[in-house]
Protein backbone atom coordinates (compact mmCIF):
# COMPACT_ATOMS: atom_id res chain seq x y z
CA UNK A 1 0.00 0.00 0.00
CA UNK A 2 2.79 2.45 0.91
CA UNK A 3 4.53 1.90 -2.43
CA UNK A 4 1.28 2.41 -4.32
CA UNK A 5 0.51 5.66 -2.49
CA UNK A 6 4.07 6.92 -2.88
CA UNK A 7 4.19 6.29 -6.64
CA UNK A 8 0.80 7.95 -7.02
CA UNK A 9 2.09 10.95 -5.05
CA UNK A 10 5.38 11.24 -6.97
CA UNK A 11 3.60 11.18 -10.33
CA UNK A 12 0.84 13.51 -9.13
CA UNK A 13 -1.72 10.90 -10.06
CA UNK A 14 -1.14 11.72 -13.72
CA UNK A 15 0.55 8.49 -14.80
CA UNK A 16 -1.59 5.33 -14.75
CA UNK A 17 1.32 3.53 -16.43
CA UNK A 18 3.62 4.30 -13.50
CA UNK A 19 1.00 3.03 -11.05
CA UNK A 20 0.33 -0.10 -13.12
CA UNK A 21 4.08 -0.79 -13.22
CA UNK A 22 3.87 -1.67 -9.51
CA UNK A 23 1.62 -4.60 -10.38
CA UNK A 24 4.03 -5.70 -13.09
CA UNK A 25 7.03 -5.48 -10.74
CA UNK A 26 5.33 -7.49 -7.99
CA UNK A 27 3.68 -10.17 -10.14
CA UNK A 28 6.39 -10.78 -12.76
CA UNK A 29 8.62 -12.84 -10.40
CA UNK A 30 5.79 -15.29 -9.67
CA UNK A 31 5.23 -15.69 -13.39
CA UNK A 32 8.89 -15.96 -14.41
CA UNK A 33 10.69 -17.43 -11.40
CA UNK A 34 8.12 -19.67 -9.70
CA UNK A 35 9.55 -23.00 -10.87
CA UNK A 36 13.18 -21.96 -10.38
CA UNK A 37 12.51 -20.70 -6.85
CA UNK A 38 10.56 -23.86 -6.01
CA UNK A 39 13.44 -26.01 -7.27
CA UNK A 40 15.93 -24.16 -5.08
CA UNK A 41 13.60 -24.47 -2.08
CA UNK A 42 13.54 -28.25 -2.63
CA UNK A 43 17.36 -28.38 -2.55
CA UNK A 44 17.97 -26.39 0.64
CA UNK A 45 17.07 -26.64 4.32
CA UNK A 46 13.69 -24.94 4.63
CA UNK A 47 14.02 -23.02 7.89
CA UNK A 48 17.32 -21.51 6.76
CA UNK A 49 15.65 -20.43 3.51
CA UNK A 50 12.89 -18.68 5.45
CA UNK A 51 15.38 -16.88 7.70
CA UNK A 52 17.42 -15.75 4.69
CA UNK A 53 14.32 -14.51 2.87
CA UNK A 54 13.14 -12.48 5.87
CA UNK A 55 16.60 -10.94 6.24
CA UNK A 56 16.71 -10.09 2.53
CA UNK A 57 13.27 -8.47 2.58
CA UNK A 58 14.22 -6.51 5.70
CA UNK A 59 17.14 -4.98 3.79
CA UNK A 60 15.09 -4.47 0.62
CA UNK A 61 12.43 -2.53 2.53
CA UNK A 62 15.16 -0.22 3.81
CA UNK A 63 16.34 0.26 0.22
CA UNK A 64 12.91 1.68 -0.56
CA UNK A 65 13.90 4.56 1.71
CA UNK A 66 16.76 5.29 -0.70
CA UNK A 67 14.24 5.34 -3.55
CA UNK A 68 12.09 7.77 -1.55
CA UNK A 69 15.07 10.02 -0.81
CA UNK A 70 16.14 10.10 -4.47
CA UNK A 71 12.56 10.16 -5.80
CA UNK A 72 13.65 7.28 -8.04
CA UNK A 73 10.82 5.24 -9.56
CA UNK A 74 13.18 2.78 -11.35
CA UNK A 75 14.89 1.94 -8.05
CA UNK A 76 11.52 1.51 -6.33
CA UNK A 77 10.35 -0.88 -9.06
CA UNK A 78 13.63 -2.83 -8.92
CA UNK A 79 13.38 -3.24 -5.15
CA UNK A 80 9.73 -4.33 -5.42
CA UNK A 81 10.70 -6.90 -8.07
CA UNK A 82 13.51 -8.30 -5.90
CA UNK A 83 11.29 -8.46 -2.83
CA UNK A 84 8.65 -10.38 -4.77
CA UNK A 85 11.34 -12.70 -6.17
CA UNK A 86 12.49 -13.53 -2.63
CA UNK A 87 8.87 -14.26 -1.68
CA UNK A 88 8.76 -16.96 -4.38
CA UNK A 89 11.52 -18.77 -2.50
CA UNK A 90 9.99 -18.23 0.94
CA UNK A 91 6.52 -19.67 0.34
CA UNK A 92 7.54 -23.18 -0.88
CA UNK A 93 9.97 -23.47 2.03
CA UNK A 94 7.26 -22.50 4.52
CA UNK A 95 4.77 -25.02 3.11
CA UNK A 96 7.37 -27.81 3.17
CA UNK A 97 8.28 -27.00 6.78
CA UNK A 98 4.61 -27.13 7.80
CA UNK A 99 4.24 -30.44 5.98
CA UNK A 100 7.26 -31.84 7.84
CA UNK A 101 6.25 -30.75 11.34
CA UNK A 102 2.43 -30.90 11.46
CA UNK A 103 0.66 -34.30 11.67
CA UNK A 104 -1.43 -35.06 8.59
CA UNK A 105 -4.68 -35.10 10.52
CA UNK A 106 -3.99 -31.50 11.64
CA UNK A 107 -2.97 -30.06 8.26
CA UNK A 108 -6.44 -28.59 7.64
CA UNK A 109 -6.43 -26.89 11.04
CA UNK A 110 -2.93 -25.54 10.40
CA UNK A 111 -3.90 -24.30 6.93
CA UNK A 112 -7.08 -22.67 8.26
CA UNK A 113 -5.18 -20.97 11.07
CA UNK A 114 -2.59 -19.63 8.62
CA UNK A 115 -5.23 -18.39 6.19
CA UNK A 116 -7.35 -16.82 8.95
CA UNK A 117 -4.28 -15.06 10.33
CA UNK A 118 -3.33 -13.86 6.85
CA UNK A 119 -6.85 -12.55 6.20
CA UNK A 120 -6.93 -10.72 9.54
CA UNK A 121 -3.52 -9.17 8.93
CA UNK A 122 -4.55 -8.06 5.43
CA UNK A 123 -7.72 -6.40 6.72
CA UNK A 124 -5.91 -4.76 9.63
CA UNK A 125 -2.84 -3.95 7.54
CA UNK A 126 -4.78 -2.12 4.85
CA UNK A 127 -6.47 0.06 7.46
CA UNK A 128 -3.38 0.73 9.58
CA UNK A 129 -1.03 0.98 6.60
CA UNK A 130 -3.15 3.66 4.95
CA UNK A 131 -3.37 5.65 8.18
CA UNK A 132 0.35 5.37 8.93
CA UNK A 133 1.31 6.49 5.43
CA UNK A 134 -0.91 9.58 5.36
CA UNK A 135 -0.19 10.58 8.97
CA UNK A 136 3.50 9.69 9.33
CA UNK A 137 4.64 9.50 5.70
CA UNK A 138 6.53 6.98 3.52
CA UNK A 139 9.69 7.00 5.67
CA UNK A 140 7.93 5.54 8.68
CA UNK A 141 5.86 3.18 6.50
CA UNK A 142 8.87 1.52 4.86
CA UNK A 143 10.84 1.49 8.13
CA UNK A 144 7.99 -0.37 9.86
CA UNK A 145 7.77 -2.76 6.92
CA UNK A 146 11.48 -3.53 7.34
CA UNK A 147 11.03 -4.02 11.09
CA UNK A 148 8.19 -6.50 10.49
CA UNK A 149 10.52 -8.73 8.45
CA UNK A 150 13.15 -8.47 11.19
CA UNK A 151 10.60 -9.71 13.73
CA UNK A 152 9.58 -12.54 11.37
CA UNK A 153 13.23 -13.55 10.99
CA UNK A 154 13.63 -13.77 14.77
CA UNK A 155 10.48 -15.90 15.03
CA UNK A 156 11.75 -18.27 12.34
CA UNK A 157 15.10 -18.53 14.13
CA UNK A 158 13.19 -19.69 17.21
CA UNK A 159 11.65 -22.63 15.30
CA UNK A 160 13.43 -25.76 16.50
CA UNK A 161 12.32 -28.15 13.76
CA UNK A 162 14.52 -28.30 10.68
CA UNK A 163 13.38 -29.77 7.35
CA UNK A 164 16.52 -31.00 5.59
CA UNK A 165 16.43 -32.08 1.95
CA UNK A 166 18.59 -34.99 0.91
CA UNK A 167 21.57 -34.00 -1.24
CA UNK A 168 20.87 -33.80 -4.96
CA UNK A 169 22.14 -36.59 -7.15
CA UNK A 170 25.75 -36.22 -8.31
CA UNK A 171 25.90 -33.76 -11.20
CA UNK A 172 22.19 -32.94 -11.06
CA UNK A 173 21.57 -29.35 -12.11
CA UNK A 174 18.79 -26.98 -11.15
CA UNK A 175 17.52 -27.18 -14.74
CA UNK A 176 17.30 -30.96 -14.61
CA UNK A 177 15.45 -30.90 -11.30
CA UNK A 178 13.08 -28.27 -12.67
CA UNK A 179 12.34 -30.56 -15.62
CA UNK A 180 11.67 -33.40 -13.17
CA UNK A 181 9.13 -31.17 -11.44
CA UNK A 182 7.38 -30.35 -14.72
CA UNK A 183 7.31 -34.03 -15.66
CA UNK A 184 5.74 -34.85 -12.30
CA UNK A 185 3.03 -32.22 -12.82
CA UNK A 186 2.28 -33.45 -16.34
CA UNK A 187 2.09 -37.07 -15.23
CA UNK A 188 -0.14 -36.60 -12.18
CA UNK A 189 -3.91 -36.40 -12.70
CA UNK A 190 -4.19 -35.25 -9.10
CA UNK A 191 -1.81 -32.29 -9.53
CA UNK A 192 -3.30 -31.32 -12.90
CA UNK A 193 -6.77 -31.28 -11.35
CA UNK A 194 -5.58 -29.08 -8.48
CA UNK A 195 -3.83 -26.82 -10.96
CA UNK A 196 -6.94 -26.48 -13.11
CA UNK A 197 -9.17 -25.56 -10.18
CA UNK A 198 -6.66 -23.05 -8.83
CA UNK A 199 -6.11 -21.50 -12.27
CA UNK A 200 -9.84 -21.01 -12.84
CA UNK A 201 -10.23 -19.43 -9.40
CA UNK A 202 -7.39 -16.99 -10.07
CA UNK A 203 -8.75 -16.06 -13.51
CA UNK A 204 -12.12 -15.33 -11.90
CA UNK A 205 -10.39 -13.29 -9.19
CA UNK A 206 -8.63 -11.16 -11.80
CA UNK A 207 -11.90 -10.61 -13.65
CA UNK A 208 -13.81 -9.63 -10.50
CA UNK A 209 -11.06 -7.19 -9.46
CA UNK A 210 -11.77 -5.19 -12.61
CA UNK A 211 -15.49 -5.82 -13.11
CA UNK A 212 -16.62 -4.92 -9.58
CA UNK A 213 -15.70 -1.26 -10.09
CA UNK A 214 -17.96 -1.03 -13.14
CA UNK A 215 -20.75 -2.98 -11.46
CA UNK A 216 -20.79 -0.48 -8.60
CA UNK A 217 -20.46 2.69 -10.69
CA UNK A 218 -22.14 1.91 -14.02
CA UNK A 219 -24.76 -0.67 -13.14
CA UNK A 220 -25.69 0.42 -9.61
CA UNK A 221 -24.98 4.13 -10.12
CA UNK A 222 -23.04 4.47 -6.87
CA UNK A 223 -19.85 6.44 -6.12
CA UNK A 224 -16.63 4.47 -6.45
CA UNK A 225 -15.83 4.71 -2.73
CA UNK A 226 -18.64 2.19 -2.11
CA UNK A 227 -16.30 -0.39 -3.61
CA UNK A 228 -14.62 -0.54 -0.20
CA UNK A 229 -17.74 -2.24 1.18
CA UNK A 230 -17.26 -5.15 -1.21
CA UNK A 231 -13.61 -5.55 -0.23
CA UNK A 232 -14.43 -5.44 3.47
CA UNK A 233 -17.23 -7.98 3.02
CA UNK A 234 -14.87 -10.33 1.19
CA UNK A 235 -12.20 -10.06 3.88
CA UNK A 236 -14.58 -10.55 6.81
CA UNK A 237 -16.33 -13.54 5.21
CA UNK A 238 -12.99 -15.21 4.49
CA UNK A 239 -11.73 -14.62 8.02
CA UNK A 240 -14.91 -16.07 9.53
CA UNK A 241 -14.85 -19.01 7.12
CA UNK A 242 -11.27 -19.96 7.93
CA UNK A 243 -12.00 -19.73 11.65
CA UNK A 244 -14.97 -22.11 11.31
CA UNK A 245 -13.05 -24.49 9.03
CA UNK A 246 -10.25 -24.72 11.59
CA UNK A 247 -12.72 -25.92 14.21
CA UNK A 248 -14.40 -28.46 11.92
CA UNK A 249 -11.28 -29.74 10.17
CA UNK A 250 -11.66 -33.37 11.27
CA UNK A 251 -15.14 -33.59 9.73
CA UNK A 252 -14.28 -32.20 6.31
CA UNK A 253 -13.89 -34.32 3.16
CA UNK A 254 -10.87 -32.63 1.64
CA UNK A 255 -11.18 -34.16 -1.82
CA UNK A 256 -14.52 -32.42 -2.44
CA UNK A 257 -13.67 -29.00 -0.97
CA UNK A 258 -11.82 -27.40 -3.95
CA UNK A 259 -14.58 -28.25 -6.43
CA UNK A 260 -17.28 -27.19 -3.98
CA UNK A 261 -15.40 -23.96 -3.28
CA UNK A 262 -15.11 -23.10 -6.96
CA UNK A 263 -18.82 -23.78 -7.41
CA UNK A 264 -19.72 -21.50 -4.48
CA UNK A 265 -17.48 -18.80 -5.98
CA UNK A 266 -19.35 -19.19 -9.26
CA UNK A 267 -22.66 -18.78 -7.44
CA UNK A 268 -21.36 -15.59 -5.82
CA UNK A 269 -20.19 -14.20 -9.16
CA UNK A 270 -23.59 -15.00 -10.68
CA UNK A 271 -25.34 -13.25 -7.79
CA UNK A 272 -23.20 -10.15 -8.35
CA UNK A 273 -24.16 -10.19 -12.03
CA UNK A 274 -27.87 -9.86 -11.24
CA UNK A 275 -27.50 -7.72 -8.10
CA UNK A 276 -30.07 -4.87 -8.06
CA UNK A 277 -28.41 -3.19 -5.07
CA UNK A 278 -25.13 -2.93 -3.19
CA UNK A 279 -26.51 -5.16 -0.41
CA UNK A 280 -27.12 -8.02 -2.86
CA UNK A 281 -23.67 -7.50 -4.40
CA UNK A 282 -22.22 -7.77 -0.90
CA UNK A 283 -24.12 -11.04 -0.52
CA UNK A 284 -22.40 -12.24 -3.68
CA UNK A 285 -19.06 -11.30 -2.13
CA UNK A 286 -19.92 -13.40 0.92
CA UNK A 287 -20.36 -16.44 -1.33
CA UNK A 288 -17.10 -15.64 -3.14
CA UNK A 289 -15.29 -15.33 0.19
CA UNK A 290 -16.69 -18.61 1.52
CA UNK A 291 -15.91 -20.31 -1.78
CA UNK A 292 -12.31 -19.13 -1.52
CA UNK A 293 -12.17 -20.57 1.99
CA UNK A 294 -13.33 -23.99 0.82
CA UNK A 295 -10.96 -23.87 -2.15
CA UNK A 296 -7.90 -22.94 -0.09
CA UNK A 297 -8.67 -25.22 2.86
CA UNK A 298 -8.84 -28.09 0.38
CA UNK A 299 -5.98 -27.18 -1.95
CA UNK A 300 -3.26 -26.62 0.65
CA UNK A 301 -3.63 -29.79 2.76
CA UNK A 302 -4.28 -31.97 -0.30
CA UNK A 303 -1.08 -30.75 -1.92
CA UNK A 304 0.88 -31.16 1.30
CA UNK A 305 -0.50 -34.65 1.86
CA UNK A 306 -0.27 -36.21 -1.59
CA UNK A 307 2.73 -34.49 -3.22
CA UNK A 308 6.14 -35.96 -2.40
CA UNK A 309 7.98 -33.68 0.02
CA UNK A 310 11.06 -33.53 -2.21
CA UNK A 311 8.93 -32.19 -5.09
CA UNK A 312 6.64 -29.90 -3.13
CA UNK A 313 8.59 -26.71 -3.89
CA UNK A 314 8.60 -27.36 -7.63
CA UNK A 315 4.90 -28.19 -7.71
CA UNK A 316 4.16 -24.99 -5.78
CA UNK A 317 6.37 -23.04 -8.18
CA UNK A 318 4.42 -24.29 -11.19
CA UNK A 319 1.18 -23.60 -9.33
CA UNK A 320 2.16 -20.00 -8.57
CA UNK A 321 3.34 -19.29 -12.12
CA UNK A 322 0.17 -20.67 -13.72
CA UNK A 323 -2.08 -18.98 -11.16
CA UNK A 324 -0.40 -15.61 -11.69
CA UNK A 325 -0.72 -15.95 -15.47
CA UNK A 326 -4.43 -16.72 -15.10
CA UNK A 327 -4.92 -13.80 -12.71
CA UNK A 328 -3.40 -11.41 -15.25
CA UNK A 329 -5.36 -13.04 -18.07
CA UNK A 330 -8.63 -12.61 -16.19
CA UNK A 331 -7.93 -8.97 -15.38
CA UNK A 332 -6.78 -8.06 -18.90
CA UNK A 333 -9.70 -9.92 -20.52
CA UNK A 334 -12.17 -8.08 -18.32
CA UNK A 335 -10.64 -4.73 -19.24
CA UNK A 336 -11.02 -5.57 -22.93
CA UNK A 337 -14.49 -7.14 -22.79
CA UNK A 338 -16.10 -4.40 -20.71
CA UNK A 339 -15.90 -2.04 -23.69
CA UNK A 340 -17.52 -4.64 -25.96
CA UNK A 341 -20.09 -6.49 -23.86
CA UNK A 342 -22.50 -5.57 -21.08
CA UNK A 343 -20.81 -5.82 -17.66
CA UNK A 344 -23.56 -7.97 -16.17
CA UNK A 345 -23.38 -10.44 -19.06
CA UNK A 346 -19.62 -10.84 -18.67
CA UNK A 347 -19.98 -11.44 -14.95
CA UNK A 348 -22.90 -13.83 -15.32
CA UNK A 349 -21.13 -15.88 -17.99
CA UNK A 350 -18.05 -16.12 -15.77
CA UNK A 351 -20.20 -17.40 -12.90
CA UNK A 352 -21.80 -20.09 -15.07
CA UNK A 353 -18.41 -21.22 -16.41
CA UNK A 354 -17.06 -21.51 -12.87
CA UNK A 355 -20.00 -23.62 -11.71
CA UNK A 356 -19.75 -26.02 -14.67
CA UNK A 357 -15.96 -26.27 -14.34
CA UNK A 358 -16.33 -26.92 -10.61
CA UNK A 359 -18.58 -29.89 -11.31
CA UNK A 360 -16.25 -31.41 -13.91
CA UNK A 361 -12.83 -30.65 -12.38
CA UNK A 362 -14.03 -31.17 -8.81
CA UNK A 363 -15.32 -34.66 -9.59
CA UNK A 364 -12.08 -35.51 -11.39
CA UNK A 365 -10.04 -34.34 -8.41
CA UNK A 366 -12.10 -36.37 -5.94
CA UNK A 367 -11.59 -39.51 -8.03
CA UNK A 368 -7.84 -38.86 -8.25
CA UNK A 369 -7.57 -38.45 -4.47
CA UNK A 370 -9.55 -41.65 -3.90
CA UNK A 371 -7.16 -43.51 -6.22
CA UNK A 372 -4.12 -42.11 -4.39
CA UNK A 373 -5.51 -43.20 -1.03
CA UNK A 374 -6.19 -46.69 -2.33
CA UNK A 375 -2.68 -47.09 -3.78
CA UNK A 376 0.24 -48.08 -1.52
CA UNK A 377 2.13 -44.96 -0.50
CA UNK A 378 5.84 -45.08 -1.27
CA UNK A 379 7.84 -41.91 -0.70
CA UNK A 380 11.59 -41.85 -1.32
CA UNK A 381 13.68 -40.56 1.59
CA UNK A 382 14.43 -37.20 -0.02
CA UNK A 383 13.99 -35.18 3.15
CA UNK A 384 14.40 -35.53 6.86
CA UNK A 385 13.21 -33.58 9.87
CA UNK A 386 15.31 -32.97 12.94
CA UNK A 387 14.76 -31.05 16.14
CA UNK A 388 17.59 -29.00 17.55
Amino acid sequence: MALLFWVFSVTGGESPVATAAITVATTAPALLLGLTAGTLADRWERRSVMVFCDAARCVLSLLQLVAVAKQSLPLAYAVAFCSSAVEQLYDPARVALIRSTVPREDLVAASSLRQATTSAIMILGMALGTGIYFVLGPWVSFALDSASFLVAMCINLAIRARCVSAPSAQGTSVLREAKEGLAYVRGSVFVRSLLGLGALAMAASGLIEVVQLYLVTRELGLPEDRLAWLGTTLGVSMFAGFAVAGGLHRRLRLEWLPGLGLGVCGLGVLLMAVAPSLAVAMGGMVFIGLGNVLLNVGLGPLMQTHVELGLLGRVMGVFRSVSTACLLLGASSAGYLIDLVDTRRITGLAGIILMVAALVAGTRLARAVTALRAAPRVEPPRAAVSVE
